[in-house]
């Protein structure tokens, strides 16, 4: 395993979670979590800077930062916003003044067409169906392995961004990733998927969350580096995990590596 911030930028190591203090990295063998098959779903709308409807995040919330929000939107550019429908096409490095976004690749996608892609997405809630209870399971097991805790989430939204294409851009060139948001209603996850060969193109994308004020994450490899994201382990799936409330900030980056934030003065006990 190379980190990502190995060689000529390994000072930002120290930095990498943004004004958090202190920071660092965790290697553990657990494997990866591949995408999720919800092809046969609900989909954004064909245009730009389409989101989704309301999606109410179940009886409990979603907490994140130091909120609990009830409602999120999937953006076709790449992100998930909460409170609020977000049209930005743009990325820009958090924090922005944009709270409760998280973003498995924002940037300026164009979704029209019949062969620019589609944005599919699903929500899962505990006891609804069989289905439901599986994949929940799966993504539980996956954090909690990830993540050294025991975890077992209730509300899941995953959401998966198929063979899109950049505006503007290499109209032979997509896009393939995945973010689920996921929460037993007082801790909740971010879990970003990649896998090797399937980004083709970078616009600059910003790839991280913020929640509000001091609490944000940058990853290192946003920004014209975006691509390298899929395939920085050398394996074929990579997987970047956020715990996104609490006082600590949790950072899983490509499938083995864990990052933890403090935003506290003290060294971590």
């Amino acid at each position: 395993m190379n980190h990502p911030l190995s060689g000529v930028n390994s000072t930002q190591i120290a930095c990498v979670n943004g004004d958090l203090l202190w920071s660092n990295v965790v290697y553990s063998l657990n494997g990866p979590l591949p995408f999720m098959d919800i092809s046969a779903d609900l989909k954004l709308p064909k245009f730009l800077n389409a989101t989704s409807v309301s999606i109410q995040t179940g009886d409990l919330g979603f907490p994140i930062g130091n909120s609990t929000q009830n409602e999120v939107y999937v953006s076709t550019n790449g992100y998930f916003s909460f409170g609020r429908q977000i049209t930005d096409c743009c990325p820009t490095p958090f924090p922005n003044g944009t709270n409760y976004l998280v973003a498995p690749f924002w940037a300026d996608i164009d979704n029209r067409g019949d062969d620019a892609g589609e944005i599919y997405y699903q929500v899962h809630s505990r006891g609804s169906n069989s289905v439901s209870d599986e994949l929940l399971d799966e993504v539980s097991v996956f954090v909690s392995n990830s993540q050294q805790t025991v975890f077992n989430g209730s509300w899941m939204l995953v959401a998966t961004w198929d063979q899109v294409k950049a505006y503007s851009g290499d109209p032979f060139n997509t896009n393939t990733f995945q973010g689920i948001l996921i929460t037993n209603g007082w801790r909740s996850y971010a879990v970003f998927t990649y896998k090797c060969g399937l980004l083709e193109w970078s616009g600059r994308a910003t790839i991280g969350f913020y929640a509000e004020g001091d609490f944000y994450m940058n990853h290192p490899l946003s920004g014209v580096n975006s691509t390298q994201i899929a395939c920085v382990n050398g394996g074929l799936w990579n997987n970047v995990v956020y715990l996104l409330n609490g006082s600590l900030f949790f950072c899983l980056i490509v499938s083995v590596v864990k990052e933890r934030g403090h935003d506290s003065g003290s060294p971590p006990k």
